[in-house]
C-alpha cells in the first residue's frame, strides 16, 4: 500500500493575505503611535518646566535672594535659571540651571504677560514668595494640541489643557 504524504506549510495566497492584513494594521497604528509620542513629549516638557519653576522658588527662599527665569520662545525654545538675570541658553556658566528643546522635537513654547527685556521674557522669584509678574507659558504641538502653565503672583503653577484629557480644561 502506498502512503500519501501531506505537505505542510502555507500557500502563496495565505502568505500574501497575511502580509496585506499586516500592512493595513500598520497603516492604522503608526499615526496613532506617533501622536502618542508627541503627546508624551508635550507632557514631558511641561512637567520638566513645572519642576524647574518649583526649583527656582525654593532656591530663592533658600538663598534669600531673587532668582530669575529667562525664556527664549519659539521652535528653538529654552529657559535658564539664574541669580543675576543674565542667563540665556548660550551662557551655561551664568545659569544655575538651563533647559532647552533638544529632547522635545515638534514642541514649541510661547509666553504671555511676563516682563520683557531685550526681546526675552522673564520672571523673577523673590524670597518673600511673590514673583515679579504673573503669566502663562504654553507648550504646544501642531498635531497634538497644547498645555498651559499658569504662573500666579505667589509663584504657584497651575497646568491645564483643552486638548489632553490628563489635565483639567483651561478656563479663560
Amino acid at each position: 500500500m502506498k502512503q500519501k504524504f501531506r505537505q505542510s506549510g502555507f500557500t502563496i495566497i495565505e502568505i500574501l493575505t497575511s502580509i496585506t492584513l499586516l500592512a493595513i494594521l500598520l497603516m492604522i497604528a503608526v499615526p496613532s503611535i506617533h501622536d502618542t509620542i508627541v503627546k508624551n513629549r508635550l507632557k514631558g516638557a511641561i512637567e520638566q518646566f513645572r519642576a524647574d519653576i518649583q526649583y527656582a522658588r525654593s532656591e530663592s527662599i533658600k538663598t534669600n535672594q531673587p532668582i530669575t527665569v529667562s525664556f527664549t520662545t519659539g521652535e528653538q525654545w529654552c529657559y535658564g535659571i539664574s541669580t543675576n538675570g543674565g542667563c540665556t541658553c548660550n551662557t551655561g556658566n551664568s545659569c544655575l540651571k538651563s533647559f532647552d528643546n533638544a529632547e522635545f522635537k515638534d514642541i514649541s513654547m510661547t509666553t504671555t504677560h511676563f516682563e520683557n527685556l531685550n526681546g526675552k521674557s522673564y520672571v523673577t522669584m523673590n524670597p518673600t514668595n511673590i514673583i515679579s509678574s504673573e503669566g502663562k507659558i504654553i507648550f504646544s504641538s501642531q498635531k497634538s494640541g497644547s498645555i498651559t502653565a499658569d504662573l500666579n503672583i505667589v509663584g504657584r503653577i497651575h497646568l491645564c489643557s483643552n486638548d489632553l484629557s490628563s489635565y483639567p480644561d483651561c478656563v479663560n
